[in-house]
């Protein structure tokens, strides 16, 4: 039996993982699960930093980061809890899989830059803030930073549309004119005839 290319022989046991990938850019640019893993093994088929960067070299420059040892999945593959992953056999199996949305983690924002954030941003005119409040705020962040990312998604989406509309309505004005100017041209040679 010859086995599919493609990420659904992978969906039958990580169906989580699956699921989040599949809400991502790299399912809609067809970036198997192959693309980046080697079967079986499940290691990655280059170092985190070379993966991301043999596709997005662009984006991959960001230079403090990357001066400092920053890798792009230490930010954008942050690590599932198990009731967020319930379904694959690495968390059965007691280890915690990495969340493969790649959405921006803001906890590692949070992890480096913590004294920062809370100089520059906590400070109350009374002192400082609540755990609990920074707890909420990071939260909303998250979501938010979420949320952008869906709507960027949601404007490429609108923008391919946009595109097959045009189309679509310059091929039916195209036909609809040629048959208007055959119907006239049928008419005014009608009209000339005795």
């Amino acid at each position: 039996m010859q086995l599919p290319a493609d990420g659904s022989c992978c969906r039958t046991c990580h169906t989580d993982t699956y699921q989040q990938w599949h809400e991502t850019g790299h399912a809609g640019s067809n970036v198997q699960c192959t693309s980046c893993h080697v079967p079986h093994s499940q290691e990655t088929r280059l170092s985190a930093e070379e993966l991301c960067e043999s596709c997005h070299r662009e984006e991959a420059e960001h230079w403090v980061h990357h001066e400092a040892g920053v890798h792009c999945t230490d930010c954008h593959l942050a690590t599932s809890t198990p009731s967020e992953t319930t379904g694959d056999l690495r968390v059965m199996a007691g280890d915690v899989a990495p969340d493969h949305r790649f959405k921006l983690a803001v906890e590692a924002c949070v992890d480096c830059h913590k004294e920062s954030i809370h100089d520059r941003v906590f400070h109350e005119a009374a002192g400082h803030m609540e755990v609990s409040q920074l707890s909420e705020m990071n939260e909303r962040a998250r979501e938010l930073a979420y949320e952008l990312e869906d709507a960027k998604q949601a404007n490429r989406s609108l923008r391919t549309m946009s595109v097959v509309s045009l189309g679509f309505g310059l091929g039916t004005g195209g036909v609809l004119g040629a048959i208007f100017v055959l119907v006239a041209g049928y008419i005014v040679q009608g009209r000339g005839r005795p």
